[in-house]
């Protein structure tokens, strides 16, 4: 017998306080029969044992109990354990799905079976909609969505999908939509881009990112057509140049041809002159030699002899000008043949 109070009455207490909560307790009682034994188990005990009862007996139950004991904190434990982990992966879920609900690219956690999406954010749903003919709610699997996306390409995407997944390695690949009633989320094109990436994780499948640069693609090939429109411009331009230098060239031939023309005529003429003023010298000066010759014989000095010796003098002044503006004209003249040809050795 106990003391103050008995066996069901202190069970009850080590139930009420948490501390001692999980204390397994064994009841040894000289109450036989079944109903003092459930009343027992009900009150909290853990066993029941009956008077008399061996001590190797009781010894054995116990070390079950406190065994058991143990086993069932550590499993409350661990199940604290868990339960907190699955608040933060939950908490960590929730931090995830709203990030990316926020970015404005397309994200899918693909399964391990390489097709089923097990995780798909608002972006993808959009492209989805947008790229491909799906009408009901149903969301469409990986492999899907690149025969719809692709169009007479999709079978190429989709061999190109699996291969890379078989081998575990990261995923790059832009995917052209041939698809007439695919429209870009960006752009009013018919034709739309995708630049996908995607890493592995571990067995568990992929993880993809799809972000759309039809707009970008759009704008390089805007970008290259004024290029080449800028190069074809210009080598439009070089050859009006080169056209215009060759008419120039011409035309400077031509004016040298007719400069040098008139030139070998002013040229020829004035040698011409030269040769007739050097004729008309030498006459001139056998006249007045001779003239001089016949008025040193005459006894009385002729009256005319002072006008004689002035128009003489008139004379050979008369020639010596005549003979520098005909040096003047052949130096101006050859000066000239020599930039006539200077012009069309340099054209």
């Amino acid at each position: 017998m106990m003391p103050n109070v008995d066996g069901f009455e202190l069970i009850k207490r080590l139930r009420q306080d948490s501390s001692t909560r999980s204390i397994p307790v064994v009841l040894l009682s000289a109450r036989a029969g079944d109903e003092a034994k459930v009343e027992g188990l009900e009150s909290g005990a853990d066993d029941y044992l009956v008077k008399p009862f061996s001590a190797k007996e009781l010894v054995a139950r116990v070390r079950t109990h406190v065994e058991l004991g143990t086993l069932r904190r550590n499993l409350e434990a661990r199940t604290e354990q868990l339960a907190w982990t699955n608040d933060e992966l939950r908490h960590s879920e929730t931090k995830y799905r709203s990030v990316t609900s926020l970015v404005p690219v397309a994200i899918i956690q693909v399964k391990a079976d390489n097709t089923t999406i097990a995780f798909a954010n608002e972006m993808w749903h959009k492209y989805e909609k947008a790229y491909t003919s799906k009408n009901d709610e149903s969301m469409l699997n990986w492999v899907e969505f690149l025969l719809s996306f692709g169009g007479d390409h999709g079978t190429q995407y989709v061999q190109e999908w699996l291969q890379t997944a078989k081998q575990q390695i990261p995923y790059v690949a832009e995917l052209v939509s041939s698809s007439s009633t695919s429209s870009s989320v960006l752009t009013s094109s018919s034709s739309s881009s995708l630049l996908v990436h995607g890493i592995p994780f571990s067995t568990t499948g992929y993880i993809l990112a799809m972000t759309d640069i039809t707009e970008q693609r759009i704008l390089e090939q805007e970008k290259l057509a004024a290029v080449t429109k800028a190069e074809a411009l210009q080598r439009q331009r070089a050859s009006e140049a080169e056209q215009h230098r060759q008419q120039q060239e011409v035309f400077v031939d031509m004016i040298c041809h007719e400069v040098r023309n008139p030139l070998n005529g002013i040229l020829n003429n004035a040698d011409l002159l030269v040769t007739s003023l050097q004729a008309r010298k030498s006459t001139l000066n056998g006249l007045l030699l001779k003239a001089s010759t016949d008025t040193d014989h005459l006894d009385h000095p002729c009256p005319m002899t002072p006008l004689f010796h002035s128009t003489r003098d008139e004379l050979v002044q008369q020639c010596n000008w005549d003979d520098e503006s005909i040096n003047s004209i052949l130096a101006c003249v050859r000066h000239q043949q020599v930039v006539t040809n200077d012009v069309l050795e340099l054209s």
